[in-house]
């Protein structure tokens, strides 16, 4: 599996309440310059780890 990046935030759902997407953090360095994408929560595994994974399509 290939590391992405860290799950930083959680999206829910308004009406539902499921998580909807997971907001990743990328690169930067002691918290500064770190990029933050949402991505489906549907397109990321947890497999290795505790780090989220993407899902083969």
């Amino acid at each position: 599996m290939l590391h992405v990046g860290e799950v930083k935030r959680l999206v829910l759902e308004k009406t539902g309440g499921k998580i909807a997407r997971a907001v990743l953090g990328f690169g930067g360095f002691l918290g500064m310059g770190q990029d933050y994408y949402p991505i489906p929560w549907r397109r990321l595994s947890s497999n290795c780890g505790w780090t989220a994974c993407p899902t083969p399509r």
